[in-house]
């Protein structure tokens, strides 16, 4: 016995000893295998962090690998001065480390400089941030996931006039390549459509310093004019808000309306401010790749996310730059690439991004989905914010693209109603926002047989002009859901305000494969039934919501027992449809709807869940144990208590069964099930192999028999306890 023991200690000790060499080799091996992906821009400053969190935030996502092999992060700063970018975009293609892809630059002006080496060296390149259109046209290697300003101009200005029903505007644009081709586009789709120009500014893109200081003189000039109009900002960063600060000083009921605002803005205007930004954020509009009240799940998430790892609030570029390090890896995994061939794969890697000319629901990301026109700009709509007491939301009104022009039926009516409007040889819809919130009193009634639950919740509704609320369509209800009459109405500032109390039975595709370590999402979904997408937005109404830690807690202290809620998300989202419902119009199926999401994750209480359940289970496993210390000669006792095991388990396996619905699938509880009856069947064996041992009086197999039994426990344990592991 002393020698088997021994025997079982050396084995486990030299099988402990290889385990740890494999992986000391396998972590050295991946080490070597690296894919390099290059970050360039103002890597020092708030512009160029927030571009590197933003790229980080996604391949921690991805745990940092791509086709078997880990991705390195090689950052190159410019300083976000174009001849330094050009100079960094040299070492780039000189690197012996050879990048297969740039994310960057920040600026127009340093993208379109750094372009000229990436198209002489073959090297794929997509920006984030740089939306001058002169960054990839004629360049077949640099791509934007961002929308390009001359569509951006024209889409201000007819906003401008169409949306917010000014016919005066004034334009101030700094004289790069960023802020030049955005400011003459403004200019030249406000004259087409007949805006008056009341003041046109292209000051000189001089070093900071001295620009800042002609900033104070040309917002002067501004409030000096009797009807200035809509002033419309086409500024770098800290540009834009100086003039801010000095327009709303000069006058602070002016309308503004400034192009991307990003955290180098609300940074620089804080500190103008004294750290009190928020009055001059009043009366400003923006325009943005991403606002995250209408953002889709990836973009809550990434925001959650980004603040629990930073400590602040992600702009939208952060935002970008992940999508664009998304598209990047996708484009490195879908071609294969590894490095080992790198002007292969980089070659590999542009052309394929180069045939994503159709929407496609794998490229996904958090500003929307991506895929290019032909000059490798994304195809995206142009989203206008506004602030409430600080904050960045959706503007009540917002212009959407209208995908297929076949299906709209009188156009020309609807042009001249002006609910369609014709910009760039393109229609847009004029979008309706509706600010829609729910707050959760209660979760109860939850019924996992049937995949049902019992919902208590607010549900209130904001909005501009006429909405019916009637059409409102609550998705996985049981029975239809009639609002009924409001608990709450109000006109304000031109918004209707609607709020009632719902309380109702919904049903939600629930997975038991974890089961009794499940965790479950409880949903509930909204959509209108009628109206597309491009003509309504259900937009998560931020400022007014309880946050979701306060939700979680007010639940907890109602949810039934047994159950804990660990997380509430509350989201808007886009619901396409897969039938063109045998509509000649519709070539191909995709009508989007907008839909609200509440997602209530909640997870069992496995300990308490054990204890009732799985106590007296164990108990019998453990008494099982006992029949190999048992004296060979107790053949009886040792098959009885084989027995009692597949019984008592039996009888445990009828009630899972009973208590689940039916499903096509093993849960994790049935893998303690199955190694139970395992190891019964294998007492009652050993019992029978150790009784006909007993009877030719062999105690050396008796002996090897028990041992073995005793060692096959524990192991059997172990296994089962993986595979649990694996399955959860």
């Amino acid at each position: 016995m002393k020698n088997s023991h021994k025997y079982f200690a050396g084995a486990a000790l030299i099988a402990i000893v290889i385990f740890a060499v494999i992986q000391i080799w396998s972590k050295q091996k991946a080490a070597e295998e690296v894919i390099y992906i290059a970050v360039a821009g103002p890597i020092t400053d708030t512009r160029g962090i927030v571009m590197l969190r933003g790229v980080e935030m996604y391949l921690d996502e991805i745990g940092n690998t791509v086709n078997g092999k880990r991705i390195e992060v090689l950052q190159f700063d410019d300083a976000n001065d174009k001849n330094q970018s050009y100079l960094r975009a040299v070492e780039i293609a000189d690197d012996p480390r050879k990048p297969l892809v740039v994310l960057g630059h920040r600026g127009s002006d340093q993208s379109i400089s750094a372009g000229e080496v990436y198209k002489e060296k073959q090297i794929p390149a997509i920006t984030a941030s740089a939306p001058s259109p002169s960054v990839t046209l004629n360049n077949d290697w640099y791509f934007r996931v961002i929308v390009e300003n001359n569509l951006q101009g024209h889409f201000v200005a007819r906003y401008a006039k169409d949306i917010l029903g000014f016919d005066t505007i004034s334009v101030i644009y700094q004289d790069n390549d960023y802020g030049g081709t955005l400011g003459r586009a403004v200019l030249e789709e406000a004259r087409r459509i007949g805006l008056t120009i009341a003041y046109e500014n292209g000051y000189e893109d001089l070093p900071k310093e001295e620009r800042l200081q002609k900033l104070p003189d040309i917002a002067s000039e501004v409030g000096s004019i009797k009807n200035p109009g809509l002033v419309i900002l086409a500024v770098g960063d800290e540009d834009g808000a100086h003039l801010v600060y000095n327009l709303h000083t000069a006058n602070p009921n002016l309308p503004i309306l400034e192009g991307l605002i990003t955290q180098t803005f609300y940074n620089t205007l804080k500190d103008l401010s004294g750290n009190n930004s928020a009055p001059y954020l009043q009366n400003l509009w923006t325009t943005q790749h991403l606002i995250y009240d209408t953002g889709n799940l990836i973009a809550r998430e990434f925001r959650d996310n980004y603040f629990s790892k930073y400590g602040e609030e992600p702009d939208a570029v952060a935002a970008a730059y992940y999508d664009a390090t998304m598209m990047a890896v996708k484009a490195i995994e879908a071609t294969g690439a590894d490095g080992s061939e790198p002007e292969r794969s980089r070659d590999s890697i542009r052309a394929f991004l180069s045939k994503l000319t159709k929407l496609d629901p794998n490229y996904r990301g958090a500003t929307g989905f991506i895929y290019f026109d032909k000059n490798r700009n994304a195809i995206k709509p142009v989203r206008i914010g506004i602030y409430d007491d600080g904050q960045l939301i959706s503007a009540p009104i917002q212009m959407s693209a209208i995908s297929n022009i076949s299906i709209v039926r009188d156009l020309q009516g609807q042009i001249a109603q002006g609910s369609i409007i014709k910009l760039d040889g393109n229609y847009y819809y004029k979008t309706q926002v509706v600010y829609t919130g729910i707050d959760l009193n209660e979760i109860s009634n939850i019924d996992v047989k049937n995949s049902t639950f019992t919902a208590d919740f607010y549900i209130w509704l904001r909005y501009i002009g006429e909405f019916d609320e009637s059409k409102i369509e609550f998705v996985n209800a049981v029975n239809p859901i009639n609002l009924g009459t409001p608990i709450a109405t109000d006109e304000f500032n031109g918004q209707t305000y609607h709020a009632y109390r719902v309380k109702a039975n919904f049903k939600s595709n629930l997975n038991f494969k974890a089961y009794p370590f499940d965790t479950h999402s409880f949903e509930i979904t909204i959509r209108n039934r009628d109206i597309p997408y491009q003509q309504m937005i259900f937009v998560l109404d931020e400022v007014r919501l309880l946050e979701d830690s306060a939700l979680k807690e007010q639940l907890n202290e109602h949810i039934v027992g047994g159950w804990e809620v660990t997380d509430v998300n509350v989201y808007s989202d886009i619901l396409r449809t897969e039938s063109t419902l045998g509509n000649p119009r519709l070539s191909t199926a995709g009508v989007d709807y907008s839909i609200f999401h509440v997602k209530t994750t909640v997870k069992r209480d496995a300990l308490n869940f054990s204890i009732k359940n799985l106590f007296p289970m164990f108990a019998v496993l453990a008494l099982a144990y006992l029949a190999f210390y048992i004296p060979p000669s107790e053949f009886g006792m040792r098959v009885s208590l084989g027995i009692n095991a597949i019984m008592t388990t039996a009888f445990f396996s009828l009630k899972v069964s009973s208590d689940l619905p039916p499903i096509g699938y093993i849960v994790a509880l049935e893998y303690i099930f199955f190694m139970i009856y395992s190891l019964a069947i294998s007492i009652i064996v050993i019992a029978i192999m150790i009784y006909m041992a007993n009877k030719n009086e062999d105690q050396k197999l008796i002996r090897k028999l028990i041992l073995f039994g005793r060692f096959l426990f524990p192991i059997a344990i172990a296994i089962t306890g993986f595979a649990i592991w694996r399955a959860i």
